[in-house]
């Protein structure tokens, strides 16, 4: 059983894309990466995006569009993004992508019932493009089907239609706000899928703690061979001028004004091996090598809290001592997961079902 971090690679030129064993890539938007591989040669376990994001982005988007046509390639223009199924398989081939999300439309903020149904059809047909042209292209790929719902009712017959394309596994989102409601919907839709055998899953778009809790403890009751989740957060120069440090431990973000030692960060291999012993953060390594800490900080706080998940009765003991975090909702989210592997999906549905 494996919980995995995945930053998302903002650039085609990083070290993240070269020292992180399980990053996320963007061939639509990084057409010229290179093959990562790790310090001895051989290609590191990675994910690698649909498009889907883009997709969602620029919907009705009125000064750029973006467009899905099979068997022209992938161009990211000033005015058009075009994604091509095919190319994506192709370039999943080429970069020894792991495990890879089939094309999907995701739901707009604020869609209809129409909109889910005119875009479960476009994503379902684009899923069975990939999956019919991936021995050919990438067959070391492992194909995850993105699922989009607003409700219960939607989640399970999203999941019926797509789980006729026989999928390694399934994602879900994550951007909606993880208020009571929120944090139940994530367990119940782990529930869900755990109730249906699915052997790996992964959640899109948060690495936050209350994503992490929760994840951890799905992975602690056995629910999963394998549950991931991705982001940016690890990036924080992305966010404004002030660069940040994220602590491994807490997953407190403190701003930076001095420099570091080198041998402060968890990217301190790699500054060795850059020759470098002070971590100046007004230049472009030194800023490079602070964000890698901070994915692997990410990285190494989600494996500390997946040890403590191996024990759940202590688990739920050591979240209600927890700061900052929403510690009602996040056991009851643990409550509920529990239930789900005693009890089953449907006595879960039938007791909670009122929830969500």
């Amino acid at each position: 059983m494996r919980f995995i971090y995945s930053p998302v690679s903002t650039h085609t030129n990083s070290l993240i894309n070269l020292h992180h064993p399980y990053t996320l890539f963007n061939p639509l938007r990084q057409a010229d990466l290179e093959p990562p591989l790790d310090p001895e040669g051989e290609f590191y376990e990675n994910f690698a995006d649909s498009g889907g994001y883009q997709i969602y982005r620029y919907f009705k988007n009125v000064t750029k569009r973006c467009l899905v046509i099979p068997g022209v390639k992938n161009k990211n223009g000033s005015r058009f993004i075009i994604i091509d199924p095919i190319h994506q398989c192709r370039k999943y081939g080429e970069l020894n992508i792991k495990w890879a999300f089939t094309l999907d439309h995701p739901l707009s903020d604020n869609p209809t019932e129409e909109e889910y149904r005119l875009n479960l059809e476009k994503s379902y047909n684009w899923a069975k493009l990939m999956f019919d042209i991936r021995n050919s292209l990438c067959p070391v790929t492992e194909f995850l089907i993105p699922l989009h719902f607003r409700n219960k009712p939607e989640l399970h017959h999203y999941y019926e239609v797509m789980s006729t394309l026989n999928p390694d596994g399934y994602a879900f989102p994550a951007r909606f706000d993880l208020s009571l409601r929120g944090v139940i919907r994530i367990a119940c839709t782990l529930s869900f899928l755990h109730c249906k055998q699915v052997p790996k899953v992964h959640i899109f778009g948060r690495s936050c703690k209350e994503i992490i809790f929760i994840g951890a403890a799905a992975v602690g009751l056995g629910m999963f061979d394998q549950l991931s989740f991705d982001s940016r957060t690890w990036n924080q120069s992305l966010f404004g001028p002030d660069i940040k440090h994220i602590d491994p431990y807490t997953l407190r973000h403190t701003k930076i004004f001095d420099n570091l030692p080198a041998s402060s960060l968890l990217s301190y291999k790699v500054a060795e091996e850059l020759g470098l012993t002070i971590i100046d953060i007004n230049t472009k390594i030194g800023i490079e090598l602070l964000m890698l800490h901070n994915a692997f900080a990410i990285t190494e706080y989600a494996n500390q809290i997946a040890d403590r998940a191996r024990h759940i009765g202590s688990y739920r003991e050591f979240i209600k001592k927890q700061p900052y975090i929403s510690r009602k909702n996040l056991d009851l989210a643990v409550q509920i997961l529990e239930l789900s592997v005693q009890k089953g999906y449907f006595y879960l549905d039938r007791v909670t079902g009122w929830l969500w």
